[in-house]
């Protein structure tokens, strides 16, 4: 214990004694008392909150961003509750509307949608296993949030009625993931506004008390938001559940990061000629004949142009502008020496031409293009000869 309070009414008190004792004065309360067990009434007689540090420097610490070490573990170990607003939990189960009912109506005093909306909440606090934490999550959430749920009330207490382990059995097993993934998508959008994320990142992860049960993820590489999930099917893997992801998520254009796992030519295929996305993927030893071919084409080097020698006053990795923008016309960019391998008079006094223009213009680099070389092809077709092994 580091923190100890108690509340003084203002009406017959003023609190002196704690006052000169060490105590400190918070503020006032809102005005309500505890009649029953998580149910509170108003009773119009705000009182004023006192507390005394048992440990210096206690608020301090019990503010920060991260509590020490030895208060952490005390915190891991207490009973999760439930946080968010009664106007959230209402946004989350207008969206849990559309998921269908399957069970008989002797069920429907925990409505389905409710029951769905309750277990995200529960997920999001950090509740990971089955129904037995379900239920114990449950029983901690007020009366207001209880029928913000749509749970109905018990005719005899006359209070909102709490389900139970049996009640979130029967919901976990009887909706499919894929209903219940497009109501949390839907209400994600609803609140985060439209996916900004041009960086994917897919990866598959094993669940915890899950008896081996995998999961493949999708997560926005700016924001970390959630885009889609796929279940592995038994005696199966991550790679063809990673496949049907792809075929789910809205890819054009975007840049998609996988592990060495996925390093697959149908995913790779897939990713670009049918979603229209950019892919980043790992290789290792295995399989060995695309990492020999990896071993033997990209060696360390600078990157054209700047592995030409005549650049070498350019720092390493930098590409020049080319000349042409300096003002070719069109006559001159598409005339009888143009293209990597093109020759003649006339190419050589075309770019010598812009290469004048582009010092008019006060371009700081006017030799950008590269002299045609000795073997008969362009600077530009020599440099990536040099660069694929040619």
């Amino acid at each position: 214990m580091v923190v100890v309070e108690t509340f003084v009414d203002p009406e017959y008190f003023r609190g002196t004694t704690y006052k000169v004792s060490g105590w400190s004065e918070l503020g006032s309360t809102s005005g309500w008392g505890r009649c029953a067990q998580d149910f509170y009434q108003p009773h119009e007689r705000p009182k004023q909150l006192w507390v005394k540090e048992l440990v210096k420097g206690a608020c301090q610490k019990l503010r920060a961003a991260h509590l020490p070490p030895a208060w952490a573990g005390v915190e891991a170990r207490a009973p999760v509750r439930c946080a968010t607003p009664v106007r959230e939990i209402g946004s989350l189960l207008s969206q849990c509307q559309a998921l269908p009912e399957f069970r008989r109506r002797q069920a429907l005093a925990y409505p389905v949608a409710g029951m769905r909306a309750l277990i995200v909440l529960a997920s999001l606090c950090g509740v990971v296993r089955g129904q037995r934490d379900l239920a114990a999550f449950a029983r901690r959430l007020s009366q207001r949030q209880l029928q913000s749920l749509g749970f109905r009330r018990d005719r005899r207490t006359g209070r909102v009625r709490c389900p139970g382990e049996t009640a979130f059995f029967r919901v976990l097993g009887g909706l499919g993931e894929d209903q219940v993934e497009a109501v949390l998508l839907r209400w994600q959008d609803q609140r985060l506004g439209p996916v900004q994320d041009t960086l994917i990142a897919i990866d598959g992860k094993e669940l915890r008390h899950a008896r081996g049960l995998q999961l493949v993820s999708a997560f926005g590489g700016q924001t970390g938001r959630w885009l889609g999930t796929v279940r592995v099917s038994d005696k199966s893997n991550e790679i063809p559940a990673a496949q049907r992801l792809v075929d789910r998520l809205e890819l054009d254009g975007k840049s998609v990061v996988l592990d060495a796992l996925h390093t697959q030519d149908r995913t790779a295929q897939k990713l670009v000629f049918e979603r229209g996305a950019h892919y980043v993927m790992s290789v290792k030893a295995n399989p060995k004949t695309l990492c020999q071919t990896l071993e033997k084409k990209l060696q360390a080097q600078r990157f054209p142009p700047s592995a030409d020698p005549g650049h070498a006053r350019l720092p390493p990795g930098t590409q020049p502008e080319p000349a042409r923008s300096a003002g070719l016309d069109h006559g001159e960019r598409h005339g009888r020496g143009s293209g990597l391998c093109g020759g003649g008079a006339d190419w050589e006094a075309a770019h010598a031409r812009a290469g004048l223009r582009a010092q008019g213009a006060g371009n700081p680099l006017p030799d950008q293009q590269r002299e045609r070389g000795a073997d008969g092809r362009a600077g530009a077709a020599g440099r990536q000869a040099r660069v694929l092994g040619d």
